[in-house]
């Protein structure tokens, strides 16, 4: 049953990091909001980026440093300031999922 899990969680981790939609959202791979990060911390996995992007009312999008399992919280969207949207070949952005303020 691990290596089925293991299995799977790096199909899944391959076809998450091209780009794919994630609770409603797009995934940009090689792209980045430059300028815009508040919070930057180790992860382990990106999925954990959704969760602590959601759980704070200031973060509106994040880019994840693949290699290095770094998710970078950005108060701002590619929307809000596209001459900020970058490339980036290390990284994939993603706009948050639920409107701010709004529990789910």
């Amino acid at each position: 049953m691990a290596i089925t899990f293991l299995v799977m969680s790096q199909m899944f981790y391959e076809l998450d990091a091209q780009q794919c939609i994630i609770r409603g959202e797009e995934t940009i791979r090689g792209m980045m909001l430059k300028g815009h990060t508040f919070v930057e911390e180790k992860t382990g996995f990106w999925l954990n980026c959704l969760d602590k992007c959601d759980d704070d009312v200031r973060c509106q999008s994040f880019n994840y440093v693949i290699s290095q399992d770094i998710c970078e919280l950005n108060n701002r969207t590619k929307e809000a300031r596209p001459e900020d949207f970058v490339p980036d070949s290390g990284r994939f952005y993603i706009k948050r999922f639920r409107e701010r303020g709004i529990a789910l």
